[in-house]
């Protein structure tokens, strides 16, 4: 009986172990666990998140979401004017906690600026996200997950405009490639801007293949990254499973978050290029984006510029 009961307990413990590393199968995919024995991020790294708002009461972000020290507050929401950025729709929450969460987050020891600039439906005006990227700026975000692209010339002119003041003040743009499965052209924008601020990214299924609901291109989407049944906490401090390219443009977010704590010096074209030439090189990807190759966190913090 003892040993039955000895036995039980190693089956339940393999079993618990098994689930720990399905449930965070993404680290492994960008080699994250060797990324995190030379940093973890670094507060000195602020990191805006700018689409639904974020749940600042989570416990998973217990002290990372800053304050605005003019106002006291955690962040501006710009879709509905006042100052509280509270996420109502679920997917700024799990950029966040992606991004920067204590269990879920890349760099977990970097910090979050708020800009609320959708709605609870993630629908939203092109002069509120110019302004949030403006109170990012002024905050002095580092780097700005802008999630979203358009394909529309008159709204890629205004949207070319936002990217330069971001580029004039050395931040770095984290921009999804969409979930319409198919090749970009030149009316994707920002990406379509052609300033080296700019990131684009594409999501990967296994870290092996192009997922099947993301756009790519070797012009404009410049890497790949895990985004399909990724897990994250949303605004009801629920684990969910999600899927779709923001999920891996807040992947990369982090990862960019770690090598700007990692190398200070470097510009923001300096962590795009560590982010590019630090990539693991896969099959299915050459020709799809400009790496080649799925994101490597440790490869972009060892790379050599």
């Amino acid at each position: 009986m003892k040993m039955y009961g000895i036995l039980f307990v190693v089956i339940m413990m393999s079993f618990a172990s098994a689930q720990a590393q399905s449930r965070f199968s993404y680290r492994d995919q960008i080699d994250l666990p060797k990324a995190w024995q030379i940093t973890r991020g670094s507060e000195d790294v602020k990191v805006a998140v700018m689409t639904t708002g974020v749940n600042y009461l989570l416990s998973e972000l217990d002290g990372k979401v800053e304050r605005d020290p003019a106002t006291g507050a955690y962040g501006y929401n710009f879709a509905e004017e006042n100052q509280l950025p509270l996420d109502d729709h679920g997917i700024g929450t799990c950029e966040a906690t992606l991004i920067s969460g204590e269990d879920y987050g890349i760099a977990p020891d970097s910090r979050l600026i708020v800009a609320k600039s959708l709605s609870h439906n993630g629908g939203g005006d092109l002069v509120n996200i110019g302004r949030s990227v403006d109170y990012a700026i002024q905050r002095g975000a580092k780097i700005i997950q802008f999630g979203l692209g358009v394909s529309s010339i008159r709204q890629g002119d205004y949207l070319c405009e936002i990217v330069e003041k971001a580029a004039d003040a050395g931040a770095l743009i984290v921009i999804s490639a969409g979930n319409n499965a198919k090749e970009l052209i030149d009316d994707f924008f920002p990406g379509a801007c052609g300033f080296d601020n700019t990131i684009v990214v594409a999501s990967t299924k296994d870290g092996q293949t192009l997922a099947r609901f993301s756009s790519w291109s070797s012009k404009y989407v410049h890497i790949a990254a895990p985004g399909v049944k990724t897990p994250c906490v949303d605004h009801n401090d629920e684990v969910k499973k999600r899927s779709g390219t923001l999920i891996s443009a807040a992947v990369t977010t982090g990862t960019a978050a770690l090598v700007w704590s990692h190398h200070p010096e470097y510009s923001a074209q300096d962590v795009k290029e560590a982010l590019i030439r630090g990539a693991k090189h896969v099959k299915d990807l050459t020709g799809k984006v400009k790496a080649n190759g799925v994101l490597n966190a440790y490869g972009a913090l060892t790379v050599e510029l």
